[in-house]
């Protein structure tokens, strides 16, 4: 009985530091994480010791956990437009690079990091943001 009031209080825990809003803090995904271990550590202690119905309940718990780690994350956009110098970094190309330069930096970066390549949505719409922004 313990152990389930200690699996209890950490479950309450990790839930309280989830429901700050501290950057730095346990994610919502490391809280599913933990939770599904604890989960799963119990299911086992609690279906050796022949509790089989609590040990299935935790289980499918656990299982409940997991299937939410899968989920993609949507990711987040930048909304607000880049300056020009802050375009330029990002492409790589200097104050005097005309359309041309332009253009060929962004389609050597952007077969690098298209979400049908592999690479990330966000630096994506960045690479699309910074090359409107300079070839305005």
């Amino acid at each position: 009985m313990i152990y389930f009031l200690l699996g209890g209080g950490l479950i309450g825990l990790l839930v309280w530091l989830g429901q700050r809003k501290q950057a730095g803090f346990l994610t919502n995904r490391m809280q599913r994480y933990v939770a599904g271990t604890v989960a799963t550590v119990a299911a086992i202690v609690v279906g050796i010791r022949g509790g089989w119905v609590v040990s299935v309940g935790l289980i499918a718990l656990a299982g409940w956990l997991a299937a939410g780690l899968r989920r993609p994350s949507e990711p987040s956009l930048p909304l607000t437009d880049m300056s020009e110098v802050q375009a330029r970094s990002l492409l790589g190309v200097g104050p005097n690079a005309d359309r041309e330069a332009i253009e060929a930096a962004y389609h050597r970066l952007i077969r690098r990091v298209h979400p049908d390549a592999g690479g990330a949505v966000g630096l994506a719409a960045m690479l699309n943001m910074a090359r409107d922004q300079l070839l305005k």
